[in-house]
């Protein structure tokens, strides 16, 4: 894929550390981001995350657009209460960062705008993803290829959904939507993105950095890390981002209109932290 082909990403940044990661690797590999939206509990305040980390700390201004709250039918949100704690203040939370609220809008337009030259890397529920297509069926011929973290289970000559991933999961009606369309699709599966993460040493080798972002990234990681009981801080939602790149990092099964990743080539995570360091 051209580096430079036109991107989407629709992300429920501000919970698990991957997001974060993979909006900064993503600006710092210099992919044209031309919207963002988030998705899942409280968006606005997870776009306001994406806001300052783009703006105080990547320097891009980046179209940001908060979106869907709610699943399509269930009420299961995951909500840690963690999401901008240390990093939002008040005067964020009041008037220095005021965002849209209308993301599903947005992603139709962007959609519409870069018709068959748009590919979007979804790093969380795709109820946006989702409402988007309900409203405008028409679009599932013009997005180039839609990226997924998810999961699912290869089996061969098929495979199925596995629901128990947290993205399919939240929104389980949304993913059958989105997966019924004619859009070429891709879903990086958590076994295969599992293979990569930094360390709790590397982490504080950028909290103890200079470079502001390391810093955020490192000290946001590590309080998730203690959240979820986790050693380790997975690079889940940048192999995503890093298919913009270069898809070929995956190897990959293939059913019809969807791949589902099989292996990583080892090099990713030193391509990643020479990017992003």
């Amino acid at each position: 894929m051209n580096p430079l082909t036109p991107l989407i990403i629709d992300t429920d940044i501000g919970t698990d550390i991957d997001d974060a990661l993979a909006i900064a690797y993503a600006v710092r590999s210099g992919l044209d981001i031309k919207l963002i939206t988030t998705v899942h509990g409280d968006t606005l305040t997870r776009a306001k995350i994406a806001k300052k980390l783009t703006t105080e700390l990547l320097g891009m201004n980046i179209p940001i657009v908060a979106g869907e709250q709610k699943p399509l039918k269930q009420n299961y949100i995951y909500w840690t209460g963690l999401e901008g704690k240390d990093f939002l203040n008040q005067t964020d939370h009041d008037s220095n960062y005021p965002i849209p609220t209308n993301g599903v809008d947005a992603l139709i337009e962007c959609i519409e705008h870069y018709k068959n030259n748009i590919t979007i890397l979804s790093l969380g529920p795709v109820t946006n993803i989702a409402r988007a297509l309900q409203r405008q069926p028409s679009l599932e011929s013009s997005i180039n290829h839609l990226y997924l973290m998810g999961n699912a289970i290869d089996c061969v000559h098929t495979y199925h959904l596995n629901y128990r991933a947290h993205n399919f999961k939240a929104d389980p009606e949304a993913i059958d939507i989105v997966m019924n369309t004619t859009t070429p699709k891709t879903i990086l599966t958590t076994q295969v993105c599992k293979k990569n993460y930094l360390t709790k040493e590397e982490l504080q080798s950028w909290q103890d950095s200079t470079d502001n972002l390391l810093q955020y990234l490192g000290t946001t990681a590590k309080v998730w890390m203690k959240y979820i009981n986790y050693d380790v801080a997975y690079l889940y939602d940048p192999l995503v981002i890093h298919h913009a790149i270069d898809p070929t990092i995956t190897s990959k099964r293939s059913y019809e209109h969807v791949n589902i990743t099989t292996d990583v080539n080892p090099k990713f995570k030193d391509i990643f932290l020479k990017t992003i360091q």
